[in-house]
């Protein structure tokens, strides 16, 4: 039996991510519906939205469809006990892209009740794996299906596009600057701020060696839960981006690089200052060696990842998994973590301020009483109060983020 239908509850529309996804995933043949949980349920309401979801499922084939969930950070519209009852009724796919920092503290309850996760978290499998949920790594590089011409005439020496503000970033762009190298920067805390997907890819094909970071940024919420989160590194989709550009990628170095490129062949890594600063001096002063290597990943990336030949497969095996076999409901207990429960009520809080400024106080309170806020027990008192400093805290880094002068 085929996957014909998907319902993808997917916690914000207008990001690109899900866009191209669901576009791929038309181009191969699956009738894909997207459903906003977060503008749905501000829009709506919390029972008016379980409701809508809960139709779709119903009019849905069982034996040709499942539903994919996926979720940002502090994203919980779909509570662990409404995903349950979706499980119940149809397969139930949880899709996460950031689980190098978030399995264990969110996704690992979201998906109690899934019957398969896929993950773009290699060496974290396991953890899934032994609640008897089947997972697949997926790296989840964002699909351009409109192919930009390669620019063998490159006028940029160096580029980085992204958010300067993570991690140690500021530190090895300065020191290739103070280097004497000729470094173009793109993005948040850049001087050149933010910019377009379209300029981004332009960028790139007009690049001789495009660098990619994959030391991310830890909430402070999970620094202080699981410290060790700090040292992770992540492989994210830029170096995709960069190849499917016809340009040279140099990245940090992350622990499965080699799962997805051929390390001195199709691209290269560093791992510290020194390595950066050689590499990138090599690879400028041998065009030869650099543009052969980019002309290898380019062909790569066209063939596995935009001709979709790598997206299909997860689905195959999906369907292997999934429609192969009998669907189970999970009757064990749903459970949570004392940091899970905190998401919730931070979240709640912060839906129902939305709501509020939309007029709807109805919908606003009738959340909160569906997610037990009036609950007044020491637990619920700790949460409401790390709840109120949370959101004073975001104020106030968006507040220093927009009056920041960035040196680079």
């Amino acid at each position: 039996m085929k996957i014909r239908q998907i319902l993808w509850l997917i916690p914000d529309r207008q990001n690109y991510l899900f866009i191209s996804y669901s576009q791929a995933l038309k181009q191969l043949n699956y009738q894909v519906t997207l459903f906003d949980h977060t503008e749905q349920l501000i829009e709506l309401g919390i029972d008016e939205m379980y409701s809508q979801i809960i139709n779709h499922i119903s009019s849905l084939d069982r034996e040709s469809s499942l539903v994919i969930a996926s979720f940002y950070h502090y994203s919980m519209a779909l509570t662990p006990e409404f995903l349950k009852k979706i499980s119940e009724k149809i397969a139930l796919i949880i899709w996460s892209f950031d689980d190098e920092i978030y399995s264990t503290s969110q996704t690992f309850y979201q998906a109690q009740s899934a019957h398969a996760i896929i993950t773009t978290d290699f060496y974290g499998r396991g953890i899934f794996e032994q609640l008897d949920i089947p997972t697949f790594f997926f790296p989840a590089p964002t699909i351009d299906l409109t192919i930009l011409p390669t620019i063998q005439d490159k006028k940029i020496d160096i580029a980085f596009v992204g958010d300067c503000r993570k991690s140690n970033r500021h530190q090895y762009l300065n020191t290739l600057k103070e280097a004497g190298f000729r470094v173009e920067i793109f993005g948040r805390g850049s001087k050149n701020g933010f910019i377009s997907r379209q300029k981004m890819r332009e960028i790139f094909a007009n690049s001789k060696i495009c660098l990619n970071f994959t030391g991310s940024s830890i909430p402070d919420s999970i620094a202080q839960l699981e410290p060790w989160r700090q040292h992770i590194h992540q492989l994210k989709g830029r170096p995709f981006e960069i190849c499917a550009s016809g340009s040279f990628c140099l990245t940090e170095w992350v622990s499965h690089l080699e799962k997805c490129f051929s390390i001195g062949r199709e691209i290269d890594c560093f791992c510290d200052l020194e390595e950066l600063l050689a590499k990138a001096r090599f690879y400028l002063t041998h065009d030869t060696i650099r543009e052969e290597m980019a002309k290898t990943a380019y062909e790569k990336v066209n063939r596995d990842v935009l001709s979709l030949k790598s997206l299909e497969q997860v689905f195959l095996d999906l369907e292997m998994e999934i429609l192969g076999n009998k669907l189970f409901v999970r009757k064990k207990e749903i459970v949570r973590s004392d940091y899970f429960r905190f998401l919730e009520v931070f979240f709640a809080a912060l839906m129902a301020i939305k709501m509020i400024q939309r007029n709807n106080l109805g919908l606003a309170m009738n959340l909160l009483k569906q997610f037990k806020i009036f609950s007044f027990n020491s637990h619920h008192i700790y949460h409401l109060t790390r709840t109120f400093f949370t959101l004073v805290k975001m104020v106030y880094r968006r507040i220093i983020h927009q009056t920041d002068r960035s040196s680079l």
